[in-house]
């Protein structure tokens, strides 16, 4: 069994290792007391912490360990940290320990846990800061003392800059470059963080950008166009439908809206922007209007004697609508709608011998939104009728001769009101048998195209035996 002194030992040595640590000091001889006496001030904000001990007799330094790790050394018997390192230090254990320039050290002081940081006292207080316009566009900005160490001055939100005097100029460049965003300043009282409710001020950068003059088009393809000189001291353009922004960072003279039907109707208007990104007041405003462009329509006959209308494809087009009228019979066009860029018109009602037409067409889209009308083809189906020139006999044939009718493919001879023979030249023998030599017959001639369409009839010749 251990005796009473075996027992008093080894709890000596548990109370040493509990409040020293396991701290080296085989390299230098125990010969100083230990410190004692150790307490820590509390964290404050503005002051942090200081912790002191007793000094030592015969020592002529003081190591500083927490959590086991030296974080300073001193020559007084007290140690001082901020109260940002005080997040480092609080809760954990620290431990002193004394030295001399011989080499000499004491032991670990007892271990004394750092105390938690002192709550921040929080103060709501008004205040009150002046704004002064200079010509020169800076802002000077002062406000009165309030005892503070410092003030922050915030804008938009972001700590712009802080400073300890009473006033703050914005340079020229400041403005701009913070134009309407918000300034405050928050003030910074010794030993107390301040809750003051800042009075708040929107920076607003004077207005030295002419407002753009517009004008509007419809460009060739229908689209919307709108067109400015240039401002002095612009930069770029920003482009609004209705007040609300629609394009930035414009830096030509003009903006194209294509094919924006749902824009119909909205004012446009433009701003011009500077190099600091001032904007300039509103333009004047212009109505959109949005067009497709008109057709342009051509027309060709084809073998079977039909009419093709076509003309170019429209840009946007989604159909077309024809319309067609003969003048001579209705003023009222009749409609047709289609899809593909022509129309055949067949050789019926719609093309007839000697008789005039009209056309027109519009390109249409989805959106309702209607080109302007196409040139008007106005065509007439004729052919020149032919003319009785000569005849001659021979004992059994009387000849008959004509002109040449352009287009024609044959002629059909009429003798005594009746349809005689159909010929491809320009002459053709009547039998004389036919004839008398008291009373005359008449004679006359009706050209045929390659369409089969007449042409009126010739003048009338009288022949007789």
């Amino acid at each position: 069994m251990m005796s009473r002194k075996s027992w008093l030992l080894l709890i000596m040595l548990f109370f040493l290792f509990s409040f020293t640590g396991c701290y080296d000091t085989s390299d230098h001889e125990v010969i100083l007391r230990r410190p004692t006496g150790l307490s820590c001030t509390t964290p404050t904000y503005g002051v942090g912490a200081t912790i002191n001990w007793n000094a030592v007799d015969g020592a002529d330094g003081y190591s500083v360990f927490i959590d086991g790790k030296e974080v300073g050394d001193t020559l007084n018997n007290y140690f001082y940290f901020s109260y940002e390192e005080s997040d480092l230090y609080v809760g954990k254990s620290c431990v002193i320990q004394a030295y001399n320039e011989t080499g000499g050290i004491s032991l670990m002081s007892n271990a004394l846990i750092i105390p938690p940081k002192a709550p921040i006292e929080v103060k709501e207080v008004e205040f009150k800061f002046e704004v002064l316009k200079q010509n020169d566009d800076s802002l000077l900005i002062e406000w009165k003392d309030v005892q503070a160490i410092k003030y922050e001055i915030f804008i938009g939100g972001a700590k712009f800059v802080e400073t300890n005097e009473l006033s703050y100029t914005l340079t020229a460049d400041d403005v701009f470059a913070n134009n309407n965003k918000k300034i405050e300043i928050y003030v910074i009282e010794d030993n107390i963080e301040i809750d003051y409710i800042p009075t708040s001020y929107n920076i607003v950068a004077p207005i030295n950008i002419n407002a753009p003059v517009i004008s509007s088009m419809n460009d060739d393809e229908g689209n919307f166009v709108v067109k400015w000189k240039k401002v002095d001291g612009a930069k770029s353009y920003n482009i609004y439908v209705d007040g609300s922004q629609y394009a930035t960072n414009i830096v030509d003279l003009e903006f194209s809206f294509i094919n924006s039907p749902d824009y119909t109707g909205k004012n446009i208007s433009v701003k011009a922007v500077d190099i600091y990104g001032r904007t300039s007041l509103f333009s004047n405003s212009c109505v959109y209007k949005n067009t497709l462009k008109k057709p342009y329509i051509t027309t060709t006959y084809k073998d079977d004697g039909s009419l093709l209308v076509s003309w170019d494809k429209v840009k946007y087009a989604d159909s077309y609508t024809v319309y067609w009228r003969n003048p001579a019979i209705t003023s009222e066009y009749e409609i047709f709608g289609v899809s593909e860029n022509n129309i055949t018109f067949k050789y019926d009602k719609y093309i007839a011998n000697n008789e005039a037409y009209e056309i027109y067409v519009v390109a249409n889209n989805k959106h309702g939104i209607r080109s302007a009308y196409s040139n008007t083809i106005k065509y007439q189906i004729d052919i020149a009728k032919p003319v009785i020139y000569a005849s001659s006999q021979t004992a059994v044939y009387t000849i008959m001769s004509w002109t040449i009718v352009e287009n024609a493919v044959a002629y059909e001879v009429y003798f005594d009101g009746y349809l005689y023979k159909t010929v491809t030249g320009y002459s053709c023998e009547i039998s004389n048998s036919l004839l008398s030599y008291d009373t005359p017959k008449e004679v006359y001639i009706v050209a045929i195209s390659s369409q089969g369409l007449k042409s009126e009839p010739s003048n009338v010749y009288f022949i007789k035996k």
